[in-house]
């Protein structure tokens, strides 16, 4: 949970430096530059689809955000019945 923790919120930061380089060199950007930005861009999206599979394992393989009552129902649910088997 914690490295989720860090990877998302070091996405945020990395995209919030991208905008404010961006809003500051407005008129002045080259094309080496552009290309360097873009390149740190596609980083930043890998970064974040990397979260959302932490998000996924956190959510799938632990179960994190989801109480304990709605666990427990499902449990029963698929829990095999007499004449299952």
């Amino acid at each position: 949970m914690v490295a989720h923790e860090k990877l998302g919120l070091l996405s945020v930061l990395l995209f919030t430096a991208i905008l404010g380089w961006k809003l500051w060199r407005r008129e002045q950007r080259g094309r080496r530059e552009e290309a360097i930005l873009r390149i740190v861009s596609v980083v930043g999206m890998v970064g974040v689809m990397w979260t959302v599979v932490l998000a996924q394992h956190m959510v799938f393989d632990h179960a994190a955000g989801i109480d304990s009552a709605a666990i427990q129902a499902e449990l029963l649910e698929r829990r095999p019945q007499p004449h299952m088997r």
